[in-house]
């Protein structure tokens, strides 16, 4: 029997199992999300024979809802449950989601009705840049977005990424986010039509930069 439910406390192990078999071990990565960002009922869940095979997570980003780390289990995909479990998770509510490919992107247009809510950011070369904590990074991010409807980071989110990227700031006022000497966010920037982020049931265009994609 299969039965769709949010999250409750107690499936962290089972959660955590299913998110080893779809994404691969990354302890450090899994540790502190589950210890920093996941809280029971935060994550939508399908339960086969009393057994979680699919699961998508909720992020508040500011008042954005995002969905994250869309995974079914190997020997349960094609049985709809990535579907249930995201229209689960976005509740009825406006929701946004970063697909990782041009595939799951058409999918989600597709299979959801999901609508582009903000195109790819191009990012220049970097020039002389210095290492600004997080906290400085997410006040610096604020001005710079004054005025203009975004998303807002919350603390926990720039932790995780500073497992494995870092926060700058050049000598004209602008910040960047990179990982692995990529730029994953500079602010300010210019945007591609490249579709980036996608809305559900109605969410409108926001400024989006970093994700957890």
């Amino acid at each position: 029997m299969t039965a769709l439910r949010k999250s409750r406390a107690g499936d962290e192990r089972a959660l955590r199992g299913l998110w080893e078999t779809v994404y691969g071990p990354e302890k450090a990565f899994t540790d502190r999300f589950f210890r920093e960002i996941y809280r029971p009922g935060s994550a939508a869940v399908a339960e086969e024979e009393g057994k979680i095979v699919s699961a998508a997570y909720v992020i508040g980003f500011g008042d954005a809802r995002y969905i994250y780390a869309v995974g079914t289990h190997p020997a349960y995909r094609g049985r709809g449950f990535g579907k249930a479990v995201t229209l689960l998770a976005a509740d009825g509510a406006p929701a946004y989601l970063c697909p990782a490919d041009d595939g799951l992107r058409d999918w989600y247009v597709r299979e959801m009705g999901a609508e582009c809510a903000c195109c790819r950011p191009v990012f220049d070369p970097p020039g002389d840049l210095r290492p600004i904590s997080a906290g400085e990074y997410a006040g610096r991010r604020e001005a710079l977005l004054e005025g203009r409807p975004h998303t807002v980071y919350p603390r926990e989110v720039l932790d995780l990424f500073a497992l494995y990227g870092a926060f700058y700031a050049d000598g004209a006022g602008g910040i960047r986010a990179m990982e692995d000497g990529e730029t994953r966010e500079a602010l300010p920037c210019r945007f591609s039509t490249e579709p980036y982020i996608l809305a559900l049931n109605g969410g409108q265009p926001l400024y989006w930069g970093l994700t957890l994609e």
